[in-house]
């Protein structure tokens, strides 16, 4: 799934060339994935700026916002020529504009979604309304995060930063290599937690998010940028996906269990 370095990267790919071009129309070629939000049209308005919240992209058009979400393999491509013809059998809707330029969400698994809302009305989503504190953003302090983190003393680290109420964002790649980076074992108990630690992580955790968003994310399988371009975050990872290979930090084998039942990798001598 992308997370919060992926979707920025989409969008900062797509302001340049989206931004400012008015919607023609935009055609559904699977019901489900849009979902309107009260009475909100798209045809005719023009784009005048491109936001995210956590994994969230919004499109925020003269009178309607089209709220994004890629979930497992959603993908969103721009073609500047000719976007009908680039339909494939993976395509769930397209986004036509002006001067003959479209932006096609494809998703072979089907999960992603957009959701269509009157401007300014973004609460009508119940999964966005609920959003923590971005991961990146100024609200998200240490305080803030300590404060979230505390509300959730039984719970293991990893499961907390997965919670998107606590901090919108965050996924198993980049939960898994905050923690290694912090030395804290992804299965502690968050109350079991010194504040100077947490602290600690929650400054971790945005130092590599800005780092993956520098390098154009995280490229496994499905994530590519709008114009197709792959991530490059994936020659840094340390533990993610590295299980049995060898501590960058110590040289012992990295381990994988399963927490909040998402796969994690860690160190058992480096975290703890």
């Amino acid at each position: 799934m992308p997370e919060l370095p992926e979707v920025e990267t989409i969008r900062r790919s797509l302001e340049p060339l989206c931004v400012g071009r008015r919607c023609l129309k935009l055609l559904t070629f699977t019901p489900e994935v849009l979902e309107e939000l009260g009475g909100a049209e798209l045809s005719g308005q023009k784009l005048l700026s491109l936001g995210r919240k956590g994994k969230y992209l919004l499109f925020h058009f003269e009178a309607s916002d089209l709220i994004c979400h890629l979930r497992m393999t959603g993908r969103l491509i721009f073609d500047g020529e000719s976007p009908e013809k680039s339909i494939n059998p993976y395509t769930r809707a397209l986004l036509l504009f002006e001067g003959g330029c479209g932006l096609r969400f494809d998703d072979v698994r089907r999960f992603g979604r957009l959701k269509l809302c009157p401007r300014g009305e973004t609460w009508r989503d119940k999964g966005f309304a609920a959003l923590g504190p971005d991961a990146i953003s100024e609200a998200f302090t240490p305080q803030a995060f300590i404060e979230a983190v505390r509300r959730h003393p039984a719970a293991p680290i990893k499961a907390v930063l997965l919670n998107q109420t606590v901090v919108a964002g965050v996924g198993n790649i980049y939960a898994d290599e905050s923690l290694f980076r912090a030395g804290i074992r992804p299965d502690r108990r968050a109350g079991r937690i010194s504040e100077a630690r947490l602290t600690n992580l929650q400054q971790l955790l945005k130092a590599i998010l800005v780092e993956a968003i520098g390098l154009g994310g995280t490229s496994f399988r499905d994530y590519v940028n709008a114009l197709g371009r792959k991530g490059h975050f994936q020659l840094k990872l340390a533990v993610y996906q590295k299980e049995g290979q060898a501590c960058p930090n110590c040289g012992q084998t990295l381990k994988k269990c399963f927490v909040a039942g998402r796969g994690t990798r860690y160190c058992a001598h480096c975290q703890h």
